[in-house]
């Protein structure tokens, strides 16, 4: 049987940007390909495999980051990783929903 497509598997929509979205972690500055209240895409050329916790800031604006518990739920070599939102605090939930147009009680976003 074939694997089920990945956006097919997801809990949440995701959304293509219409502006280039960064985040950063230590020494690696990937870009948003989609993001949604529950996870993100992050091309980069040197993803990190299956399992990995790390925090990770994500600049939406330029003001300031948001800044997020991730894991890496599915990595493709050298192109980049899926990873899922797993913690954040609850002001940085508040401009996650703003930024994707969310109301206010959507999505599964512990806060810290």
């Amino acid at each position: 049987m074939p694997a089920e497509p990945e956006h097919e598997r997801r809990s949440e929509a995701r959304i293509t940007p219409l502006q280039t979205l960064y985040g950063d972690y230590p020494e690696q500055r990937p870009y948003v390909r989609d993001i949604g209240l529950s996870g993100a895409y992050l091309v980069d050329s040197n993803p990190l495999f299956r399992g990995r916790i790390f925090q990770l800031r994500l600049w939406l604006d330029k003001r300031a980051p948001i800044t997020v518990k991730v894991m890496v739920r599915r990595y493709d070599q050298a192109k980049g990783m899926s990873v899922e939102f797993l913690t954040m605090s609850e002001e940085d939930r508040r401009r996650l929903r703003a930024f994707l147009g969310a109301p206010a009680g959507a999505g599964r976003l512990p806060s810290l």
